[in-house]
């Protein structure tokens, strides 16, 4: 779990510096481009994570999940693009 947290700070760390590198002039206080699409990938490792015994949910729990994140994802982002487009 420790090797899981180093390597996702690394990454957060290069993704950062390599958008800061690329769009910011020297000196900026914020990192322009950053967005949360370059952060997706640090989910998978997240998964062994969840491997664990103190973490035990019915098979039903699961399946909810595994419905009600998405869903909660898509209308969140339809909200988002109506207001930032069309409000």
């Amino acid at each position: 779990k420790l090797l899981l947290a180093a390597i996702s700070i690394a990454y957060w760390a290069a993704v950062s510096a390599a958008l800061y590198a690329y769009y910011n002039p020297v000196g900026a206080n914020v990192i322009n481009g950053l967005q949360g699409r370059y952060f997706f990938p640090l989910g998978f490792l997240a998964i062994p994570l969840f491997n664990s015994n103190w973490l035990k949910c019915s098979e039903r729990a699961y399946k909810n999940i595994a419905i009600l994140v998405p869903l909660f994802v898509l209308v969140t982002s339809v909200i988002t693009i109506a207001f930032r487009y069309y409000v």
